[in-house]
C-alpha cells in the first residue's frame, strides 16, 4: 500500500549499539523505529503512535497524565517540552499527546462498559472476545495497547486480529448462502449501544484519559 509507505509502525527500546537511521537519542537510551518500507520515516501510523506514547510511558518520558517529562538527563538538541522526536521528519508534540488521550480513552471508555454489557458485570469480562479488523487491528500490539488503558486488561486474553474481516466476510457470504441466512440472524439480534446516553459514561471517559 503506497499510502503507508514510510511511516513508522513500531517503536521499541533497543539496548545494543545496532544503528539505525531513525533511531533518536535521549541521554545513553535509544529508540529505533520501524518503519514500513524502510528508509528515514516521513510519516507515522496508527499502531506507531501507540508504540511510541506506551514506549514514553514505560520509560518515563511523559507522566501518568499524559505530560512530556523533562529532566536534565534526557534534554538533548531532539527532546524538548514542546516535541519528541522519533525520526527527522517526525516528532510527538504535547498537543498530539493530548489528543491521542481522547481517541484512546473513548475507546477504552467504550469497551469497558460494552464488555460490562455483555457480562453482566466487571468480574466476568473474561468472556467477552474482541475481534479487531483491519490493517490497524492486524499490527495493533495488545500489551501496548492494554499499557496506555487503550484496551481494558480484563479482556487482553481474547483479543484476536482478524485482518481484513469486510473482504473475507463478504466473500464468504457470496460463496455460502447458509452463512447468508446466520448473518441475517445476527443483524437481526444486534442491538446499538448509544455510550453518550449511558448513565456513567462522562465520568467513565474522564477516567479513562490518563495512562
Amino acid at each position: 500500500n503506497l499510502i503507508d509507505e514510510k511511516k513508522i509502525e513500531n517503536v521499541f527500546k533497543n539496548n545494543n549499539e545496532e544503528k539505525n537511521q531513525n533511531e533518536f537519542k535521549i541521554a545513553n537510551k535509544k529508540i529505533i523505529c520501524k518503519v514500513i518500507g524502510g528508509g528515514l520515516a516521513e510519516n507515522i501510523a496508527g499502531t506507531g503512535i501507540i508504540s511510541a506514547v506506551s514506549e514514553f510511558l514505560k520509560n518515563e518520558f511523559i507522566t501518568s497524565d499524559g505530560e512530556i517529562k523533562i529532566d536534565e538527563k534526557f534534554c538533548c538538541e531532539k527532546f524538548n517540552d514542546e516535541k519528541i522526536y522519533l525520526a527527522p521528519k517526525v516528532y510527538l508534540t504535547q498537543k498530539d499527546i493530548r489528543n491521542f488521550q481522547l481517541a484512546k480513552g473513548s475507546v477504552f471508555c467504550g469497551l469497558k462498559i460494552l464488555a460490562e454489557k455483555i457480562s453482566f458485570g466487571i468480574e466476568k469480562k473474561s468472556n467477552v472476545e474482541l475481534f479487531l479488523a483491519g490493517g490497524f487491528g492486524t499490527k495493533i500490539d495488545v500489551e501496548e495497547a492494554v499499557r496506555i488503558k487503550m484496551i481494558p486488561e480484563e479482556i487482553s486474553e481474547n483479543v484476536a486480529a482478524v485482518g481484513n474481516a469486510s473482504l473475507a466476510g463478504a466473500s464468504l457470504l457470496l460463496l455460502d448462502e447458509s452463512l447468508r441466512r446466520k448473518a441475517e440472524t445476527l443483524a437481526k439480534n444486534c442491538t446499538a449501544l448509544d455510550l453518550s446516553a449511558e448513565v456513567n459514561f462522562q465520568n467513565e471517559f474522564i477516567s479513562s484519559l490518563g495512562f
